[in-house]
């Protein structure tokens, strides 16, 4: 399950 959180921090950063 981590790399679904990291997926999902990944596409909040490029969204800032």
């Amino acid at each position: 399950m981590g790399i679904l959180t990291r997926l999902l921090s990944s596409l909040r950063t490029s969204s800032v």
